[in-house]
Order: C-alpha cells, then structure tokens, then sequence
C-alpha cells in the first residue's frame, strides 16, 4: 500500500509518494529523512515529490546509516546490563569463595534466633532484675536496668551462632566480629 497507490498520480512502484511513506519503508520518522536531505549525495526526490525507494536504501547502507542512533544506543545499554551483570556474578562468586555470602534461608534462622532470644530474655528480665532494684534510688535503679539491657543484648549480638558460624575462620583480631561487623554482613553479603 505505501509503495504505491494506483489512484494517484504522484505515487508508482518503486517511489515513496512522500518523506512520511518513504520514512516508514526503511523504518525511521520523518524528521530522520529532512535531516538526510540535507546532506549531500543523498538520493533526494523526483521533480513531482517522489522518493526512490531502493535508491534510498542502496544510500542508507553504503553511508552507514542502517543502524539508527537510538539502536545503537539500545545496543551500547544491552552490552553495558550484560557487562554489569557479569560482573556482578563474578562479585557474588568471589563472596562466596570468601564466606561471606549468606542464603536468606540462614539469615531467617539467624534473624529468629536473635528476636526469639530477645523476646525470651527481655520478659524474664524484669523478674531478674526487680528484687535487685527495690529499694534502690531511681537514678541507681535506671542504671542497673541500662547494665542489664547492655548485657542482654551483646550476649545476643554474639550468641551461639555467631561462635559457630566465625569459629573456622582468622580474623584481624583473632575474636569474633563486632555486633555491628555482624549486621552488616547479614543485611549486605
């Protein structure tokens, strides 16, 4: 249908009756063929307004224009997500090579231990703590509790599993790594 249309003059085999018809056989817009007029040795038009299709063609790939800036962009942001991803598996298999990647299967089971050993500890604490703090002043009352909350908190932030999970490996100080080290690696192998 765009090649030619028998009911009007301007259009026959062969010819793009205009820069619209034209754009949309070899696949770009219109504004991409004004542009190309413009440049010298193109194939242009016939004295009635028609464009020769294959001629167009013939200029696109000898001037080295087949590949539109925007698929070459497309190709450059495939290429670039390719290499990104490449490297980013060789980031993770080096994490792994290293230990210090985790599966979230044991991340849950680190993060539940770690709530359920709060939770536990944090309601027996007041039955701990209370026959130690009557009678005492409040600022001394407040600061045996504060104690009591630091204690239960750094015997989590190093429990069990973190003794068994860093127990194979040196580390620069030769002891566990520090609660925050901990929650780090568990948030971002």
């Amino acid at each position: 249908m765009p090649i030619g249309d028998s009911d009007t003059p301007s259009a026959s085999p062969g010819y793009a009756k205009n820069q619209a018809v034209l754009a949309e056989l070899i696949g770009r817009d219109r504004k991409t063929i004004q542009r190309w007029l413009k440049i010298e040795g193109n194939p242009g038009h016939t004295a009635d307004g028609r464009y020769p299709i294959e001629e167009w063609k013939e200029w696109i790939d000898k001037s080295g224009r087949r590949h539109g800036k925007k698929e070459k962009e497309n190709k450059l942001d495939i290429e670039t997500k390719i290499a990104a991803g490449k490297l980013e598996m060789q980031d993770i298999e080096l994490a792994k090579m290293r230990g210090e990647l985790l599966h979230v299967d044991e991340v849950v089971s680190v993060m539940s231990a770690l709530f359920g050993g709060l939770v536990s500890n944090l309601r027996t604490l007041r039955h701990n703590i209370a026959p130690q703090v009557v009678g005492e002043t409040v600022p001394e009352a407040t600061k045996r509790l504060g104690n009591a909350h630091d204690g239960l908190l750094q015997d989590l932030s190093l429990g069990d599993w973190a003794k068994k999970k860093y127990s194979g490996r040196e580390s620069p100080s030769s002891s566990p790594p520090s609660r925050q080290s901990l929650s780090l690696r568990l948030v971002c192998p």
